[in-house]
């Protein structure tokens, strides 16, 4: 393999792949990033880069010159960790006859990196054209994901949490998160209906990883599904990616299972509700953050007391630190209450409103809370925590 890349072009493409390199692996090549040189004559040029953790594949290509077509695998930190150190030049890359290490040259820099041989990387699970189902606005796809994503569980003994229930029919498409402390619902609406609807579990952590390509991405972005597998494909060539990656592919394992009845979790019915404007409310929330409880995360809002029936309190207390009390307006309906809950939680939620205002609603103190943006299209439900004094 002899092929020839721009430092910053092969710096970003190390960046998207890497995130699929596994942590922990028990197969050295589960460390490694594959490079693949493919010449002109074959479809190129473009060196195609590769990583998984055999959940997660993610791949892209990149603009270069290709003198030999090859393909090699070599520890993926230390050839990013390399790279990021190298000047802005053309980087020359070769891999002998003997095949047992890449040559990196640039500017007065050259180095040689042990590695291991192509045909042990694993490779994507193979998507069959008919697997692709339509395609979906960047923006939209984003939005729903960004929304969601950070409200899934963490514990690998419920499997089903970890992952994001992806409903799309007709011309809506509808993300679901649960932890078992919160809900997190988003649904957006499309131009173009798919070919067909699609209810599965995809995992939260892959949909994670797009929604970090999404924000450089200008075209549909283009959805293959089968009995097990996820795949979404970019485009790329804009952003941060203009005239540098193309072709940006994300594999995900579908996560087998059913996942919980989320609309009985929504509350249906609330004694009290308030309406607040997001930016001051969110700028309270966060300076309580500084004070609340460390271990806990809590605060606590009186909601419609006594003395101004029309406003709001946000109370936060730490031992170590001291208290916060702050007060705002709000536009309140129905009986006053004093709730407490996790102010991360709710700070997460509330990035998520893009209207001006936030509609909270609340059945008691112990019942779970309701936030939306004053439509059913995002919802977040939050327990509540034990009040303290």
């Amino acid at each position: 393999m002899i092929a020839h890349v721009l430092q910053p072009t092969l710096k970003r493409g190390l960046a998207i792949v890497g995130k699929a390199v596994a942590s922990r692996y028990h197969l050295p090549v589960l460390g490694h990033v594959l490079l693949r040189a493919v010449p002109e004559a074959d479809g190129g040029p473009y060196i195609a880069l590769s990583a998984t953790d055999l959940e997660l594949h993610i791949a892209c290509k990149l603009f270069a010159t290709v003198e030999r077509s090859g393909a090699f695998t070599v520890p993926a930190r230390l050839l990013t960790d390399l790279v990021a150190t190298l000047p802005p030049e053309r980087i020359d890359l070769e891999v002998g006859e003997q095949g047992d290490a890449l040559h990196l040259a640039c500017g007065d820099s050259a180095a040689t990196i042990r590695g291991l041989p192509a045909d042990v990387f694993p490779q994507a699970h193979t998507m069959l054209p008919s697997t692709i189902i339509g395609t979906f606005a960047p923006d939209v796809l984003a939005r729903a994901v960004g929304s969601v994503t950070f409200a899934a569980a963490d514990d690998e003994s419920r499997p089903v949490l970890t992952g994001a229930l992806f409903h799309a029919e007709e011309d809506a498409l509808t993300l679901v998160t649960v932890d078992g402390f919160r809900l997190a619902v988003c649904r957006s609406a499309f131009d173009e209906p798919l070919g067909q609807p699609v209810r599965e579990i995809v995992p939260a952590g892959a949909l994670a990883e797009l929604s970090r390509l999404l924000a450089e991405e200008e075209h549909p972005v283009q959805l293959s599904l089968d009995e097990t597998t996820a795949r979404f494909a970019l485009a790329g060539g804009a952003g941060a990616n203009e005239g540098a990656v193309l072709d940006i592919e994300i594999t995900s394992q579908l996560i087998n299972g059913n996942f919980v009845n989320w609309r009985q979790i929504v509350p249906q019915s609330h004694s009290t509700q308030m309406t607040v404007d997001v930016e001051a409310f969110t700028r309270l929330c966060k300076t309580a953050s500084v004070f609340a409880r460390r271990e806990v995360n809590q605060i606590a809002l009186d909601v419609g007391d006594s003395a101004n029936s029309q406003a709001v309190t946000v109370e936060a207390s730490s031992v170590e630190m001291g208290d916060y009390v702050a007060e705002m307006p709000a536009r309140i309906e129905g009986d006053a209450l004093r709730v407490s809950l996790n102010v991360g939680y709710l700070l997460e939620a509330l990035g998520t409103v893009r209207t001006e205002r936030a509609v909270f609603t609340f059945n008691g103190e112990a019942s779970p809370i309701k936030l939306t943006d004053g439509t059913d299209d995002l919802v977040h439900v939050i327990m509540p925590m034990h009040v303290r004094g």
